[in-house]
């Protein structure tokens, strides 16, 4: 990397900076600062409890087939903020990486190239932008060269979800630059001495994988005709005409294990499968929007992630980056969410919840376990260190339970910050909240520390995690945040 890529990367690093990391790997230099209150009812002294983590990361088992898992993934990678107007850069690819997203997006789109014969130069070579607004291009080398960087030979698998808006000469050349850039970490076809049926990320480590789009043959059987005859006129019995390959023999190999379909027709969901060899090749992705995936049955769509890869992206009315209901995604066995990282907002949070400490790959629950009820109760004790901005504001804490039979939430009274005769600034609330609810695998606390004013409360502070962050043995236990 040049001193330059290598100043925007720390620059982005820190506008983005997200620190959860430390709930499961605290600072050893830096111990906690804690009001007295907190720490007369602790467990513990003040060093056990800065060192002990906040959550727990379960390993994840990479020999299971690709369908069963979740993979963290970014939408339009290349924008640093807004959709319309949004600047870009390649070094956002390795920033998302580095913090073990493992789906990304590309756009590429046409240079000013020689009318024939290969790009000579990068200037002819594809772009990478959002299409049609005032957003900024990047080279698509560059890009590829950012995300060759981040992945190691031990790293989990990288997905790149490529929407290709370059003709038939320029995906050549996109063909080349891929192969020049990733070297051997490209997957480029079927791999050797793998399972077809049963392909997993223990296989394709430190590779990358292509999602190229995959177009299908009409079929004869659709009635496609406005006419409402039923006679047997020449028209009828011509068969479909040829259309002219909208991605080149070398592209769609590359996504040999995800070829990407957005589907038009509801058949897609049926069971078994219509997207079946030897009618279509083995490895189908269905890529679908927000706004239509809903509409399908629950039990439908998990049924089919067992046997096909799926990715769901934001609606386009999404300009200012905000993101969708990712546990509902999840929650419907979609794999690839993908999240708009430019904007920490709720999605983002639980996205963040789901992955950190991981690799970007987590395992699906099993829809076989066995229901139970459970009694959770939450202590809201108080906050600490809180900047000294905030003396004379009033703050509460808010609790939300994200649950499969309907989110809850609770609250806190309002109380002024105090400085505690160590300098700390902080707030006792001491309330606790109970919740009984079947229990869920893709349930999620997420904690508030809200300002108490007139009109819209700003945010001071926040934690999302898993329900399962309170298990211990199988049961409910306690746990300190």
């Amino acid at each position: 990397m040049s001193d330059v890529e290598l100043l925007l990367l720390a620059d982005i690093d820190r506008t983005f900076c997200i620190d959860t990391i430390i709930n499961l790997k605290p600072p050893t230099n830096e111990p906690l600062r804690l009001i007295p209150p907190i720490l007369d009812i602790a467990d513990c002294g003040i060093d056990e409890l800065s060192a002990r983590p906040a959550i727990r990361v379960n390993e994840v088992d990479p020999t299971y087939p690709l369908t069963h898992y979740y993979v963290s993934s970014s939408h339009n990678t290349y924008l640093l903020s807004r959709q319309l107007v949004g600047k870009s850069t390649a070094e956002s690819y390795r920033h998302i990486l580095q913090r073990h997203g493992r789906c990304v997006e590309i756009d590429a789109w046409p240079a000013k190239r020689p009318a024939d014969g290969p790009a000579t130069c990068e200037e002819e070579e594809p772009t990478v932008t959002h299409g049609y607004t005032l957003s900024k291009s990047i080279p698509f080398r560059s890009v590829c060269r950012a995300i060759n960087g981040a992945v190691d030979n031990d790293s989990w698998p990288v997905m790149i979800s490529v929407e290709c808006h370059v003709d038939l000469k320029g995906q050549e050349d996109m063909v080349r630059i891929m192969k020049e850039e990733f070297g051997e970490k490209l997957v480029n076809d079927k791999l050797e001495n793998v399972d077809d049926e049963r392909v997993c990320p223990a296989d394709i480590m430190g590779r990358i994988l292509c999602m190229i789009e995959y177009y299908p043959p009409p079929n004869p059987d659709d009635d496609t005709s406005s006419s409402s005859s039923d006679s047997d006129s020449e028209a009828s019995q011509t068969p479909p005409e040829i259309q002219p390959a909208k991605i080149t023999t070398s592209l769609a190999s590359l996504g040999f294990y995800a070829r990407s379909l957005k589907p038009h027709h509801p058949t897609w969901i049926s069971t078994p499968s219509i997207f079946t060899p030897p009618s279509h090749p083995r490895h189908i992705l269905i890529n679908i929007s927000e706004a239509k995936i809903h509409s399908y049955p629950l039990q439908s769509l998990w049924t089919h992630g067992l046997h096909h890869l799926r990715r769901v992206f934001p609606k386009g009315t999404r300009i200012r980056s905000s993101n969708m209901d990712i546990i509902r995604c999840w929650r419907n066995g979609s794999h690839v969410v993908s999240v708009n990282w430019q904007e920490y907002d709720r999605g983002m949070q639980v996205n963040e919840a789901m992955f950190v400490g991981t690799d970007g790959w987590v395992l699906k629950p099993s829809l076989d376990a066995p229901k139970r009820r459970v009694r959770m109760s939450l202590r809201v004790v108080g906050v600490s260190d809180l900047p000294g901005e905030e003396l004379g504001k009033h703050l509460y804490a808010r609790v939300q339970l994200f649950h499969a039979a309907g989110d809850q939430k609770v609250k806190t009274k309002s109380v002024k910050p105090t400085e505690y005769s160590n300098g700390v600034v902080g707030v006792m609330w001491d309330q606790t909240f109970e919740f009984e609810v079947e229990w869920d695998e893709l349930a999620f606390v997420r904690l508030l520390v809200m300002e108490d004013e007139f009109g819209k409360d700003d945010k001071v502070a926040v934690f999302v995690h898993g329900l399962v962050i309170f298990v211990r043995d199988g049961d409910l236990g306690d746990c300190w945040i």
